[in-house]
């Protein structure tokens, strides 16, 4: 999918994107995971949130959240110092951080639950990741009604996936946290959300409603939130910017070369040049030239 901006033949690579699905995990359980996560050896998110306290919880992702009516919205977000979920009823408790106009410090803003999340695990490739690649193969080989069934059985495995790394908070050494008003993340939640929230969205605008969906399914603990970033360039590129970002600030297409590889290589600095092509150049699978 990343190179679908450079495909002679989209259609046939969207079959083959099909074929390589049905031909991959058929449950959660068969997903490609990092799952040995112990007392001293720590989940990534965990570990940076646990070690700096400067991780913070985004306005713009809670708007995505809130327009669905999110069931998210009661199990993901917390006061790291109350050590407390905080649900919508008590949405007035929470401080969430305007994009990119955040005040840097250690929690000045509320958190979503998954810097708790000690012990979940780091999809390398997960199944719900492949049933959104599922839904959005789909639509654009126009098989509506087919993404449509898919992009609900993506929400539910995602859905399922976070309550794992809700779990994994509950259960962490560090914080003992009050899950009393929350409820758990199930299939038939998942099943309700979708009737009622999502299944207009997607008839009103089938491609937006998979990707967001997709944005929302891959936040957490799990290390997948770099894909978003992927679908976020590659779905820019193609003219299709779906995610309403608010930050006003030039959004980076790519990551620099490091400091290290600047000053070192001539070569290198010379591509570096001021480092502003990071706003202008798109990565070549995305269709730039470098």
């Amino acid at each position: 999918m990343h190179l679908l901006n450079r495909s002679a033949d989209k259609d046939s690579d969207l079959q083959n994107v099909l074929e390589y699905i049905a031909n991959s995990f058929e449950a959660a359980d068969d997903q490609m995971s990092l799952n040995i996560y112990t007392g001293s050896n720590l989940n990534p998110m965990f570990a940076t949130f646990y070690a700096r306290l400067g991780i913070s919880a985004s306005l713009s992702l809670y708007n995505k959240l809130a327009e669905r009516n999110d069931p998210r919205l009661d199990r993901c977000y917390m006061d790291p110092g109350d050590e407390v979920i905080i649900t919508s009823e008590n949405k007035e408790e929470l401080s969430l951080a305007p994009n990119g106009e955040v005040t840097q410090g250690q929690l000045l803003y509320s958190n979503s639950i998954f810097v708790a999340s000690q012990s979940a695990p780091t999809h390398l490739l997960s199944y719900h990741e492949l049933l959104f690649l599922k839904a959005e193969a789909l639509y654009r080989l126009n098989r509506v009604s087919e993404a449509k069934n898919a992009l609900k059985e993506a929400i539910t495995a995602s859905l399922e996936n976070t309550e794992k790394s809700v779990q994994a908070s509950l259960s962490s050494a560090y914080w003992d946290i009050d899950a009393t008003d929350s409820k758990a993340l199930t299939a038939s939640i998942a099943e309700a959300y979708f009737e009622n929230e999502i299944s207009d969205l997607f008839d009103a605008n089938p491609l937006k409603e998979i990707m967001i969906q997709k944005y929302l399914g891959l936040w957490g603990a799990n290390g997948e939130t770099v894909e978003s970033y992927n679908d976020v360039r590659r779905l820019k590129a193609e003219g299709n910017d779906v995610y309403e970002l608010i930050n006003t600030k030039p959004f980076p297409l790519r990551c620099p070369y490091g400091t290290g590889e600047v000053t070192a290589n001539p070569a290198v600095n010379a591509l570096y040049g001021d480092g502003q092509y990071v706003y202008s150049k798109n990565v070549w699978w995305a269709g730039g030239t470098r």
